[in-house]
C-alpha cells in the first residue's frame, strides 16, 4: 500500500515539472526560445527540422502534464473560456458590420492563443506554482541578457538593426525587466541588479514610452506596497532620479550619441528635445471618434471590433474606452470594476500568504499587460490580460475554499461542544 502511494507521488511530481517546464518555454517563446531556433537553423540538417522539433517539445511537455492539466482544470475557467469564445461567435452574427475584423484578426490570434491563456493562468496558479516561479525569475533574468546580446554585439557584428523603434519588442521584454527588479527586491543579487539596469536601458534605447510608464508605475508600486522604502534598490532609484536631475542635458546627450552611434530609435530623444514626449502621437481624435460613437449608443454598444470600423482599422488604446465601445457603458464599467476586485483581491491574498515571488510575478504582468491597455494595443490582442484574469480567479476560488473549510471546522467544534455540554448534563 505504502510503495502504491510513493508511486503515486512520484508520478504526480513528474507530471507537475512536465507542466512547469512547459510554461517556462511559453514564457521564453518570443524572445529566447526564437534566439534558440534562429541559431540551430545555421546547422545545415536542421534547418527545416527546428520548428518540427519545438512543436514536438511542446506535445511531449503537454501528454506528460496531462495529468496534472487535468487535476488542475476546474469548472469556472472552464466556462469562462467556453463563454469567451460564445460571446465571440455571438458578436459576429449580432453586428455583421464588424465582420471583416473579425476575418482579419481573429480565429487564430484570439480563439486559439489569447482566449486559451485563461486556462493556463488557473493551471500556473494551481499546479506547483512554486515551481513554475522558481524557474520563472532565472529565465527573465536570461531573457534580458540574451535581449541585450542579441541588440549590443549580435546587430552590430551583422550590420543588421531590426528592433529601433520596434515597439513589440519593447513590450515582450517589458515584463522580464519587471521580474528582473522584483528579484532585486527579494535578494541582493548582482545578476538580478544587473539585467534590471540593463533592462531599462534597453527599454529607452527602443524608443516606446509605454513601456517606460509600464515600469515606473510597476516600481513605484512595487516599493510603496511592498514597504521595500529602505531597500537597497528603492535607493538606486532615487539616486538614479537624482542623478538626471541634476546632470539632465548631459545624460541625454550621451544617450542619444550612444543610440545614434548604434542604430537605435531616437523617438523619445527628440520627443524630449521638441517638447511633445508628453503628446499622444496622434491617439487623440481616434478616442474622440470613438467616444461619439459611444454616446450614440451607450447602453448596448455597437460590437467587437466596432472601434476598428468606425477609427479605420485603429483600436482604442484604452481598454476602459474600448469596452464601452463593444458592450456599452454599463457592462463595461461593471466589467472593469469586477476586474479590478480580482487582481487587487488575488495580489493582496498572495501577499497575506507570504509567496514573494507569486505576488511579484503577478504584480509584474499587471504592469506589463494590463495596465499597458490603458495605453495601448487591445484587450482582444493581449494574451496575458488573460492569463493574469485565470490567474486570478484561481487564487480567489482559493480564498473561498479556505473559508469554507473555516466554517466547517468552526461549525465542527460548535457541534463537539454542545455534545459535550448535553453529555455532562445527562
Amino acid at each position: 500500500m505504502r510503495e502504491n502511494s510513493r508511486v503515486r507521488i512520484k508520478e504526480k511530481n513528474h507530471n507537475d515539472i512536465s507542466f512547469s517546464l512547459l510554461f517556462a518555454m511559453v514564457w521564453i517563446d518570443k524572445i529566447v526560445l526564437r534566439y534558440i531556433r534562429a541559431s540551430i537553423m545555421h546547422i545545415p540538417f536542421m534547418t527545416e527540422n527546428i520548428d518540427m522539433l519545438i512543436s514536438l517539445t511542446y506535445i511531449l511537455l503537454i501528454i506528460l502534464s496531462m495529468q496534472s492539466l487535468y487535476r488542475g482544470a476546474y469548472l469556472t475557467e472552464i466556462t469562462l473560456f467556453l463563454g469567451l469564445c460564445g460571446l465571440f461567435r455571438l458578436h459576429y452574427y449580432l453586428f455583421p458590420l464588424n465582420q471583416y475584423y473579425y476575418e482579419f484578426h481573429a480565429n487564430q490570434m484570439v480563439l486559439q492563443e489569447v482566449f486559451p491563456m485563461v486556462m493556463i493562468g488557473a493551471w500556473v496558479y494551481r499546479i506547483n506554482r512554486e515551481k513554475t516561479m522558481s524557474l520563472v525569475f532565472p529565465l527573465s533574468v536570461i531573457t534580458v541578457y540574451a535581449f541585450v546580446a542579441y541588440m549590443f554585439i549580435y546587430q552590430p557584428l551583422v550590420g543588421i538593426n531590426l528592433m529601433a523603434g520596434d515597439m513589440d519588442a519593447s513590450y515582450n521584454i517589458l515584463p522580464h525587466v519587471c521580474i528582473a527588479y522584483a528579484g532585486s527586491f527579494m535578494k541582493k543579487n548582482p545578476w538580478y541588479i544587473g539585467a534590471a539596469t540593463l533592462g531599462t536601458v534597453i527599454l529607452v534605447f527602443l524608443g516606446t514610452r509605454g513601456t517606460l510608464l509600464c515600469l515606473f508605475a510597476f516600481l513605484v508600486f512595487t516599493i510603496l506596497v511592498s514597504g521595500r522604502l529602505k531597500h537597497p534598490i528603492f535607493f538606486l532609484f532615487i539616486s538614479i532620479v537624482v542623478m538626471v536631475a541634476l546632470f539632465y542635458f548631459g545624460i541625454l546627450d550621451f544617450l542619444y550619441e550612444v543610440a545614434d552611434e548604434n542604430g537605435f530609435s531616437l523617438r523619445i530623444f527628440n520627443k524630449i528635445e521638441e517638447g511633445e514626449i508628453t503628446n499622444d502621437t496622434g491617439r487623440a481624435p481616434i478616442r474622440r471618434r470613438i467616444w461619439e460613437y459611444v454616446l450614440m449608443r451607450p447602453t448596448s454598444g455597437w460590437g467587437i471590433y466596432s472601434d476598428r470600423r468606425v477609427a479605420a482599422g485603429h483600436y482604442a488604446h484604452n481598454i476602459l474606452l474600448e469596452l464601452m465601445m463593444h458592450y456599452g457603458i454599463p457592462i463595461a464599467l461593471i466589467v472593469f470594476a469586477l476586474l479590478v476586485y480580482l487582481f487587487a483581491r488575488a495580489y493582496f491574498y498572495l501577499r497575506q500568504g507570504n509567496d514573494v515571488r507569486g505576488q511579484h510575478f503577478l504584480a509584474a504582468i499587471l504592469f506589463s499587460a494590463c495596465f499597458k491597455l490603458f495605453l495601448s494595443s487591445s484587450y482582444l490582442l493581449e494574451p496575458y490580460f488573460y492569463f493574469a484574469v485565470g490567474f486570478c480567479l484561481a487564487a480567489l476560488m482559493e480564498i473561498r475554499a479556505n473559508r469554507r473549510k473555516q466554517t466547517v471546522v468552526k461549525v465542527g467544534r460548535s457541534h463537539s461542544r454542545l455534545r459535550s455540554v448535553q453529555w455532562r448534563k445527562a
